[in-house]
């Protein structure tokens, strides 16, 4: 009896020893922290802004995940050489491979330039679409890269109506002149086909004018480019009674910005008036800026909510008659600073 007895409490212990073992389990079910991976920098070859005037900073939008950048024409989009790349957090980076010259040597950690990485890095990818990026951090954040290209393919000819309509797919570009312009001799003031880093056989530019009597055919090489395709370049003529000179009107309250066209090597003469007046204002001339076959104009001292007619006239010819009414005065709340008072110790 004492011997079974020892046996029995010794498998009470035993299960009494595993149902603690068990009760007292820790389950790990402690969340992540959330730290959030984003762009901080990103730079490439070539870089600028919108216009392909100067240097600019990508636009990082942590709301969307999305990062813009543009480069010049100098710069192939299917081979663009990533030259700084840093996240917040301390973020990895993984790219889509697809996108990638060398998927395995592509960083994944933040670079400040190239000099800081390995000899076998390879930043370089394919960006003629949108790229996409995981960011990791405790989490997976999915951002859009887009790098856009800017061509500035200007062209301008004496007596030029107009802006140029080029087709890059049907490689054909259409340019008009004014009637009084002979098309055996055109003077060519610019002649860039081929973007501003490009280059166009023949040159139109090198000889004092050029002979557009008939269609010609350009071999453009653009910046980005090795070989050379062939663009068809048109000039007509237009009848002068033809060309619009009016020019679209912006009224603000004292004032209205006016945007028109005009024929290369013409100045445009504004003139203005209130609805009601018998004789017109001539707006001063340096108060217009003629660009190429644009220009724009600024006139000021109006009056608010006042209606007032205005024209373009070129070469002594009286343009059409338009109208535009200013916009209201509208007083800023409490904007004469006279009426104060005190919000506890802030003077309101």
């Amino acid at each position: 009896m004492k011997k079974n007895h020892i046996l029995l409490s010794a498998s009470m212990a035993l299960s009494l020893t595993l149902a603690l073992l068990i009760g007292c389990s820790i389950e790990n079910d402690i969340p992540y922290p959330t730290v959030e991976g984003y762009f901080t920098a990103i730079e490439v070859e070539g870089q600028c802004d919108a216009s392909g005037a100067s240097t600019t900073s990508a636009t990082i939008n942590r709301t969307s995940q999305t990062a813009t950048l543009y480069v010049d024409d100098t710069v192939d989009l299917t081979a663009l050489t990533i030259t700084k790349m840093t996240t917040a957090n301390d973020a990895a980076i993984i790219p889509d491979a697809s996108a990638c010259a060398d998927y395995s040597n592509f960083p994944q950690t933040s670079f400040s330039s190239l000099s800081e990485l390995s000899s076998s890095a390879n930043t370089t990818m394919d960006f003629s679409s949108p790229v996409n990026f995981t960011l990791q951090t405790y989490q997976d954040y999915d951002w859009t890269v887009s790098v856009t290209r800017v061509l500035l393919q200007d062209i301008l000819l004496a007596n030029q109506v107009g802006e140029v309509e080029i087709d890059n797919d049907a490689q054909t570009a259409t340019i008009y002149v004014s009637s009084r312009q002979k098309l055996s001799a055109i003077a060519v003031t610019t002649f860039n086909l081929g973007g501003q880093n490009g280059t166009v056989s023949p040159d139109p530019t090198a000889s004092s004018t050029f002979d557009f009597s008939s269609p010609v055919t350009f071999d453009v090489t653009f910046g980005w480019e090795t070989t050379s395709r062939q663009y068809t370049v048109t000039v007509e003529q237009v009848d002068d009674g033809d060309i619009d000179y009016a020019a679209t009107a912006y009224p603000w309250t004292t004032r209205a910005y006016l945007d028109g066209s005009i024929t290369a090597g013409l100045t445009p003469e504004v003139q203005y008036k209130e609805s009601t007046a018998s004789t017109w204002t001539t707006l001063s001339s340096d108060k217009i800026t003629v660009t190429g076959t644009t220009y724009s104009a600024c006139i000021t001292g109006l009056s608010a909510e006042i209606t007032y007619h205005y024209r373009t006239n070129v070469d002594d010819e009286e343009g059409e008659t338009l109208t535009f009414t200013t916009a209201p005065a509208t007083p800023l709340t409490d904007g004469d600073f006279d009426n104060w008072h005190q919000n506890g110790k802030v003077w309101n």
